[in-house]
Formats: C-alpha cells, sequence, structure tokens
C-alpha cells in the first residue's frame, strides 16, 4: 500500500516502511490468510495453513466436488460460455444444500 507524507506509527505497527519521492510504501506482516488470526511473517499463511483454507472451503460448499463445479460454472460465466442467471442458479443450488 503507498501513502503520502506522513504515516503514523500505528499504520505500521506490523510492517516494513520504504521511502520512494513523496510516499511511503507499507508492506504489512498481516494475519494468516487462514483465518487463525496468528501473524504469518512475510507470507500469506503460517506453515501449513493453507491447507486449513482449502479444507474450510471445500467445507463451506459441501466437499471437493461441489466447489470444483463452483470453479467451472465461474469461468463458464467469465467466458461467456453461461448467462448470468445459470451461475446464480449454480450457486443457489450447491449453497442451499448447506443451509
Amino acid at each position: 500500500m503507498t501513502m503520502p507524507f506522513p504515516l503514523r506509527t500505528s499504520e505500521v505497527r506490523t510492517g516494513r516502511v520504504s521511502v520512494s519521492g513523496d510516499f511511503k510504501k507499507v508492506e504489512l506482516m498481516g494475519d494468516c490468510k487462514c483465518g487463525c488470526g496468528k501473524q504469518a511473517g512475510n507470507g500469506n499463511f503460517i506453515a501449513g495453513h493453507s491447507q486449513v483454507l482449502t479444507a474450510r472451503l471445500v467445507n463451506e460448499v459441501g466437499g471437493l466436488f461441489s466447489l470444483q463445479e463452483l470453479v467451472r460454472s465461474a469461468k463458464e460465466y467469465s467466458s461467456g460460455e453461461k448467462c448470468q442467471e445459470e451461475l446464480l442458479g449454480t450457486i443457489q443450488r450447491l449453497f442451499s444444500v448447506k443451509m
């Protein structure tokens, strides 16, 4: 994230700052992207936590085959092979099973 001077200390508590011209760039050392809330250091995940997120996503959509169908439908929609109503129908069908 790039910000004009000045940058408050609270904005860089968990990151590194580099200066370029009139801007400061902040590289945040943010939370693990799996959602555990722990600091991930320089990466997106703590070791092994990418699998935690994968398992959570697979479970959320109702299984690996459902996730595959969701991704396939999204790709078909983005390439024009599927209309919006078809995509929404797939989404509603997949998520109505979980509710």
